[in-house]
């Protein structure tokens, strides 16, 4: 599966959400089942790098 920018991703990836804090603000993939108040797996839609994120830092922007 391919990110929005191009970049190869595995395909347990398939939901994409837009997160902010502070500090930053990322565009991710997420699996399906992800708990986003607690800390998950994560890959940037920007880079195609692979994060680990501790949701309860951040929004999801809806």
């Amino acid at each position: 599966m391919l990110s929005r920018k191009g970049f190869f991703m595995q395909t347990d990836f398939t939901r994409l959400i837009d997160l902010t804090s502070s500090a930053v603000d990322l565009t991710v993939w997420v699996k399906a089942d992800a708990d986003l108040d607690d800390a998950f797996e994560a890959i940037c839609d920007d880079t195609g790098e692979r994060l680990r994120v501790n949701g309860w830092m951040f929004e999801v922007v809806s």
